[in-house]
């Protein structure tokens, strides 16, 4: 299983707008092309659809594996490493969960879906709260 830590990554990258009837309430979402632009939409779609727990501190994250199928919906999500409070994971699960589908990764080959999104882990980490 492949690794990826999705953060706050700004790269550039090429990818297409495509509207879907079946996301009414979600903006239109992108095919990535690449993996790194896949890699910066799924942190993007994740972090508008996150809300920190109130007891956040900075330095604090929580692991989740996550496993999709090609169309980019969820099969399952896991905590594998906690943070020091459960609503802050229990908000980190969340913000995946309203998060999806990803669509967005059926731009990638089969191929690159298959080695870097089947199954991964995103970790979420609070970085710019003030102490």
């Amino acid at each position: 299983m492949r690794t990826l830590f999705i953060l706050l990554i700004t790269l550039l990258c090429g990818c297409s707008t495509h509207q879907n009837s079946q996301r009414a309430n979600k903006e239109p979402y992108t095919y990535c092309t690449s993996v790194e632009a896949c890699v910066v939409s799924i942190g993007n779609t994740v972090s508008k659809n996150w809300r920190r727990s109130k007891d956040a501190k900075n330095g604090m994250s929580t692991g989740i594996i996550i496993e999709l199928n090609p169309k980019g919906e969820l099969i399952s999500i896991r905590i594998t490493e906690k943070s020091s409070s459960p609503e802050y994971d229990l908000f980190a699960r969340k913000a995946i969960e309203s998060a999806g589908p990803f669509s967005q990764l059926q731009g990638l080959s089969l191929q690159d879906f298959n080695k870097y999104f089947r199954k991964f882990t995103f970790v979420l980490r609070a970085e710019d709260l003030r102490d």
